[in-house]
């Protein structure tokens, strides 16, 4: 690898929380075919007298770029992940536990299989479901909640809904013995008027400020968004496995130039500003046409020539 990292991400101080459109519509979360499947899932990782916990594991891997964001984790594959030479084969799968607590205790499982070539091309065939510890459904990636966002995920309970991140230890608090023992309530604040709850303030200022395509954290009592943008030029060539691994060419922005370039640099500042801009309320949301990525992406592979 030439060059280091493959896309570019813009952190983007969000002061003003973002509003909630009220989101009354009901939808079925997901098929019964996926709770099936999502069934089979478990049973594959963790049913048998030989669990995934008996897979190699790896501390530096590059893993697909799909699911609940991650901080302490522990990573397993399987023998069809382990043997890749450049690239995850179809077949291979890899389990991520979500670690929580001063004396680190499993909060929640992320698994990642690859399917058959086509399944879906958004995200390089990859499939992430997220479980309890327990082996509990919680979340998958063709879920059609209105009120889920991403990293977080939801339950309505008594006309309240609560809001927990993924992977956290209070959502497996919840989904063990129900109403953690601390928690804060919003009245009114939430879509459509509900009540919000939680088990702190910054998971739901966090879940105030996610937006479709960002990801959202609280640092430092601010709330900043990360806007995914891909660089080209600055990671490696197209035949790298890193390129399908996140499966880049299905994101909103592409922004070319060439790297290490005063313009290419000037370029991300421009997009930074108006993506702050939009986040506070100040401009539309950017739009960048399909043949403009086409476009800036060939910067990538003149840079690779």
């Amino acid at each position: 690898m030439s060059k280091q990292g493959l896309t570019a991400t813009v952190w983007i101080a969000a002061w003003t929380l973002l509003a909630l459109a009220p989101q009354l519509a009901v939808a079925e979360k997901r098929t019964e075919k996926h709770q099936q499947y999502g069934q089979r899932i478990w049973d594959y990782v963790a049913g048998g007298e030989k669990t995934y916990t008996s897979w190699a594991t790896a501390a530096d891997a590059e893993l697909p770029d799909l699911g609940p964001p991650r901080s302490a984790v522990r990573t397993y594959f399987n023998q069809t992940a382990v043997s890749k030479a450049s690239a995850f084969p179809y077949r291979s799968a890899i389990v991520i536990e979500h670690l929580d607590g001063d004396e680190p205790t499993v909060a929640g499982l992320t698994v990642l299989i690859r399917q058959k070539s086509g399944y879906r091309p958004e995200s390089d065939d990859w499939y992430w479901s997220h479980f309890s510890p327990d082996g509990r459904l919680i979340k998958c990636c063709v879920d059609r909640d209105p009120l889920d966002k991403p990293g977080f995920v939801t339950f309505v309970n008594d006309g309240r809904l609560w809001v927990f991140r993924l992977g956290s230890g209070a959502l497996a608090e919840y989904l063990a013995v129900g109403e953690p023992a601390k928690n804060v309530t919003r009245p009114a604040a939430g879509p459509g008027g509900m009540t919000l709850r939680s088990d702190d303030n910054t998971t739901l200022d966090a879940y105030g400020a996610a937006q479709e395509g960002f990801v959202t954290e609280i640092v430092d009592g601010r709330i900043w968004v990360l806007v995914k943008i891909v660089r080209p030029g600055y990671g490696p060539g197209p035949d790298v496995a890193d390129r399908a691994l996140l499966g880049y060419d299905g994101w909103d922005y592409v922004i070319g130039g060439d790297a290490g370039s005063s313009e290419s640099i000037g370029r991300l500042r421009v997009w930074a500003d108006r993506f702050a801009c939009w986040l506070v309320g100040g401009g539309p949301r950017l739009e960048q046409t399909p043949e403009d990525r086409a476009e800036n992406l060939k910067v990538e592979v003149a840079t690779d020539a």
